[in-house]
């Protein structure tokens, strides 16, 4: 089975995280063939972003080291563990509604 890691850069979305972890476990539950994990990589945050995370379901990376979302996707995607990697901003700027359309184009969807 085909593991897909999902990494979502987060600073300060504790406002937006519940809606979009609960969107993309929704869009996962559609697509059975797939083994996913789900990682929030918190990037400074002040808030609670880190308890919102994991509240939903998120494996949770802290970024140790110099902020900005490039930093917070490179860690993400050293620490993912999947066969394909996709990425997700916490502020909706990306549907989960698009995964199978990313995953047709590496032939994995059905």
């Amino acid at each position: 089975m085909t593991k897909v890691s999902i990494v979502i850069p987060a600073r300060n979305e504790e406002a937006n995280l519940a809606m979009v972890l609960d969107d993309v476990h929704a869009t996962l539950r559609k697509l059975p063939q797939y083994e996913f994990e789900v990682l929030v990589v918190d990037d400074h945050s002040t808030d609670r972003t880190r308890e919102v995370s994991e509240a939903h379901g998120a494996r949770v990376i802290s970024n140790p080291g110099q902020n900005g979302k490039g930093m917070a996707l490179r860690l993400g995607f050293e620490n993912a563990t999947g066969d394909l990697i996709a990425m997700l901003d916490a502020d909706y700027s990306h549907r989960s509604e698009e995964l199978s359309r990313f995953l047709e184009q590496f032939g994995a969807a059905s």
